[in-house]
């Protein structure tokens, strides 16, 4: 058994859906996520916004199923492909973890 994890901005939620669904993941957990980004170091010489910590949150879902390892691997290369064939400026982000026992 693996726990999938899969994470996106809130409007690809619908099409997440559906590939969780195509994909053969009809039992799934979802909840509304706010997401920030914090300036590295790399933008350290970026004054452009010097009240940074008040940057936005991201409007995020996030989808957690736990299921057969097949399916999630099926899941996830869904996931991969419909984040990598549309060239999304925010793709979508997923994992799998094991799952020791489930009961």
């Amino acid at each position: 058994m693996k726990l999938l994890v899969v994470m996106s901005i809130d409007e690809h939620s619908p099409e997440i859906r559906r590939l969780l669904r195509e994909h053969g993941v009809i039992v799934f957990s979802e909840t509304d996520i706010r997401g920030y980004t914090f300036p590295g170091e790399e933008d350290a010489g970026d004054r452009g916004n010097w009240f940074a910590h008040t940057d936005p949150a991201v409007y995020s879902h996030l989808f957690f199923s736990v299921v057969e390892a097949g399916r999630a691997r099926t899941a996830m290369e869904a996931v991969a492909a419909y984040s990598r064939d549309r060239g999304l400026l925010n793709p979508i982000h997923a994992f799998l973890v094991n799952v020791e026992q489930f009961i």
